[in-house]
């Protein structure tokens, strides 16, 4: 992995540190991560940008989790561009 994450252009984003595991709750359909991602990606962020690209949606992903007492995430990326994962549904939608 961590040559993986020592390419140019890359992007590796964990659920947690390697020191801590990751919390998958029984009475949820997804890791607490994966959910919190899912909605990000599905109605946006209010006031974000116009493209939600990855330090934006990590910086919500570690914001939403640490209101849940959820284990923090974490980003590691080389190469310098913004790589954005999708439109922001919040953009124009009156939020």
């Amino acid at each position: 992995m961590a040559e993986l994450a020592a390419t140019t252009g890359t992007y590796v984003l964990t659920s947690t540190s390697s020191t801590r595991a990751a919390i998958a709750s029984p009475s949820k359909d997804d890791p607490d991560l994966t959910g919190v991602l899912l909605q990000i990606l599905g109605q946006g962020v209010p006031g974000g940008p116009e493209l939600l690209d990855v330090r934006t949606i990590h910086h919500m992903l570690r914001e939403h989790l640490a209101g849940q007492g959820s284990p923090q995430p974490e980003m590691t990326g080389h190469g310098g561009a913004r790589l954005a994962l999708g439109g922001n549904h919040a953009v124009g939608a009156g939020a």
